[in-house]
C-alpha cells in the first residue's frame, strides 16, 4: 500500500461512501483520523523534501460538489473529480504547478454527486458517446487497494451505454480491477518511459519492466489498451532510446496496443521553483532559453520545445509507431 496516514475530513464523514470507507478501513487494521475544524494536516518541516514525502503518503477524504466538470482534451472530454494528487515522486510532475510543496493527496466522497453528474453529460451529449478521464490530476491505481473505488468507477461505467472511462497509470492493476466487469466501456493506458528517464525522475513508481507486465494483465483482461509516452526528453540520443523503447513494447505486448499518445516535456516557472525546492540535486532540463514560452488552457503559461523541435517529435513517433504497430492508432503528439 503506498499511503499509511488516511485523514477524514468532517464533510466527508456526512457521505454514505465516507462512512462505509471509514468503517472499511478500521476493519482492516489501519488507524483513519478525524480531521478537526480548520486544523493543518501536519506541520511542515524543515526539511522540505521529507514534508513533501510525507504529504504523498498521506490520504485526506473530503467532500465537494464541483456544479460542472472541466473539459479534458485531447485525452477525453471531461474530467472526473475524484482524485486529486498521487503517491509517486516523479520530479518533472506537472501537478507541481498546482500543488506546490503540500502535496496532500485526496479522494473525494461525494460519489453521489461525481455520478450524478456523469449522467447529466451523458445524456445532454446523445446520441454521442462521451468520455471521461479519471487521471487528469491524480494516477487512480494506488488508491484502490485502500478504497476499492477505482473497480466501483469501472463497474459503475459498464452499465453506461453512452459513457467510457479513460484510466492512465504508471502502476499495477490489483485483482478486483483485473476481474471487473468493464464491458469494454474503459480504457487502459499506461505511462512509459526509457529506463532512463524512470530510473533519474520517477521515484517510488514500478520499473519499466513492471509496468509491460502491468499492460499484459490489462489487455489479458480483455481492457482495451494504450501507452501513453510522458514525457518526451529531447537529449542528444533522444531518438535512439525512443526507438529502443517502442521495440520494447513490440517484443512484449505484440498487437495488443490499440492507441499511442505521445507528450513532450514542458514545465511552467512554478514548477520549475518546487522542483528545485524540493529535488535540489534534480538533473532536469528546464533552462528557460532554449524553450518557447506558451499559454495554456487553465490561465498560466508554460515552456515547451519549439516548434520545429515538435515537428521533429511528430514524424519521429509517426514513423516509428506505424512501422511496429501498423494496427495501432497514434491519438496524438503534443
Amino acid at each position: 500500500m503506498y499511503f499509511d496516514r488516511f485523514i477524514f475530513e468532517q464533510a466527508a464523514l456526512k457521505t454514505e461512501y465516507g462512512k462505509q470507507l471509514f468503517s472499511s478501513l478500521i476493519k482492516k487494521g489501519l488507524s483513519p483520523e478525524i480531521k478537526q475544524g480548520r486544523s493543518a494536516v501536519y506541520t511542515i518541516e524543515e526539511n522540505k523534501r521529507h514534508a513533501f514525502g510525507e504529504g504523498k503518503r498521506t490520504l485526506i477524504i473530503g467532500s465537494r460538489s464541483p456544479s460542472k466538470f472541466e473539459n479534458c482534451r485531447p485525452s477525453a472530454d471531461y474530467q472526473l473529480p475524484v482524485f486529486t494528487g498521487c503517491p509517486g515522486l516523479c520530479e518533472y510532475c506537472y501537478l507541481m504547478t498546482r500543488m506546490g510543496e503540500q502535496p496532500y493527496v485526496k479522494l473525494n466522497a461525494n460519489i453521489v454527486n461525481v455520478l450524478t453528474n456523469i449522467t447529466k453529460y451523458i445524456e445532454e451529449n446523445m446520441p454521442k458517446t462521451t468520455s471521461f478521464e479519471l487521471s487528469a490530476s491524480s494516477d487512480p491505481l494506488p488508491f484502490e487497494e485502500p478504497t476499492g473505488i477505482v473497480s466501483f468507477i469501472i463497474n459503475h461505467f459498464a452499465s453506461l451505454p453512452n459513457g467510457r472511462l479513460r484510466i492512465c497509470t504508471k502502476f499495477e492493476p490489483n485483482a478486483d480491477i483485473l476481474k471487473a466487469n468493464h464491458n469494454g466501456h474503459t480504457d487502459f493506458r499506461f505511462s512509459i518511459n526509457t529506463p532512463g528517464v524512470i530510473d533519474s525522475y520517477e521515484h517510488v513508481t514500478p520499473s519499466l519492466d513492471r509496468r509491460i507486465s502491468a499492460a499484459k494483465n490489462i489487455i489479458n483482461a480483455g481492457y482495451k489498451t494504450g501507452i501513453m509516452i510522458a514525457p518526451v526528453f529531447l537529449d542528444d540520443d533522444w531518438k535512439n532510446d525512443y526507438a529502443k523503447l517502442i521495440e520494447n513494447l513490440k517484443s512484449n505486448l505484440g498487437s495488443g496496443v490499440s492507441t499511442f499518445e505521445v507528450v513532450t516535456h514542458r514545465y511552467t516557472t512554478k514548477a520549475k521553483e518546487t522542483i528545485n525546492n524540493i529535488f535540489p540535486q534534480t538533473k532536469l532540463d528546464m533552462d528557460d532559453e532554449k524553450r518557447k514560452f506558451k499559454m495554456g488552457q487553465f490561465g498560466y503559461g508554460k515552456y515547451v520545445y519549439d516548434s520545429e523541435k515538435i515537428k521533429q517529435v511528430k514524424e519521429f513517433f509517426s514513423s516509428e509507431i506505424s512501422k511496429q504497430f501498423p494496427d495501432s492508432e497514434l491519438l496524438y503528439v503534443v
